[in-house]
């Protein structure tokens, strides 16, 4: 699973934009830096693709919820004091530093969302793509899209900061924590799993399928766009309309690969909650 991290961006790829972006006002030299980029605009979305195949994928191993278990052991722990207990080391995702219910609360805030929001942004990229393709007026607009992508960008990254804050950096491998680091007592226990089956109901409703294929989409008209220009079809190119196409595949490629990292997220916090009801059960139901 690919997670999000601006250094697995190709640097070739975001050098040749942001000089792009400075040469947007001379048309040859956009140009050429604009064909150097159309290969790798497609190959940098369609790079995010195995992560949400792995989504789709019914032989990827998932983790499935046991209501029973999650009953009886929140019956069982109702006899035990939580102090006794609160060291305990437990299972979390990898990097885990947070509690559990406002983390499965935030992951449930997403929810169908993620998926519409993902198709609009991928459906207005391809719809200029497509514009790009049929009509030379749009070819030399030099109409700007940076207030869109800025606001793409922003969506993103705010969604990926409360992310973030439930993961410490420093120790990105623990995957085990004291007891009382992920809830507060063990009356939580029965929100933690209230929670984590409303998310796995959610994430069967994920049609990642869906994006995966918008994606594809995306990347063949970028192809088609390469073809065109090698073979001559499309020469008169204005340099802010090969600007707004460069921006807007990188930011499209960064939204993908935030869709495939929520995705992981959502099945690592459900194996978690499962793994902490499996050894609750084994400590406390004889």
């Amino acid at each position: 699973m690919l997670l999000a991290n601006e250094e697995m961006t190709p640097a070739s790829y975001e050098l040749l934009v942001k000089r792009l972006v400075v040469e947007s006002n001379v048309v040859s030299n956009a140009i050429a830096v604009f064909r150097n980029l159309l290969p790798k605009s497609a190959e940098l979305i369609q790079s995010y693709i195995p992560g949400l195949n792995k989504l789709i994928d019914p032989s990827e191993q998932k983790p499935n919820i046991t209501s029973k278990i999650h009953k009886d052991v929140v019956k069982a722990v109702e006899a035990y004091s939580f102090l006794v207990y609160e060291s305990t080391l437990v299972a979390v995702p990898e990097g885990f530093n947070g509690k559990l219910i406002p983390y499965l609360q935030l992951l449930l805030s997403y929810d169908k969302r993620i998926i519409e929001d993902g198709r609009k942004v991928l459906a207005d990229y391809n719809l200029q793509l497509s514009m790009f393709l049929s009509n030379a007026d749009i070819r030399t607009s030099v109409k700007s899209h940076a207030e869109t992508y800025k606001k793409i960008r922003k969506e993103r990254e705010e969604r990926q900061k409360q992310l973030e804050q439930f993961f410490d950096k420093k120790f990105s491998t623990l995957s085990r924590r004291p007891l009382n680091k992920v809830i507060d007592r063990f009356a939580d226990l029965d929100v933690v799993f209230t929670l984590a089956e409303k998310l796995d109901q959610s994430r069967k409703g994920q049609n990642y399928k869906v994006i995966a294929s918008d994606v594809q989409k995306t990347t063949d008209l970028l192809a088609l766009i390469n073809q065109r220009m090698d073979q001559g079809d499309i020469a008169n190119v204005s340099g802010h309309t090969a600007k707004n196409l460069a921006e807007g595949a990188y930011e499209v490629a960064k939204y993908v690969e935030s869709i495939a990292l929520y995705g992981y997220y959502v099945e690592t916090a459900i194996g978690s909650t499962n793994n902490i009801a499996e050894q609750l059960r084994k400590l406390f139901i004889k």
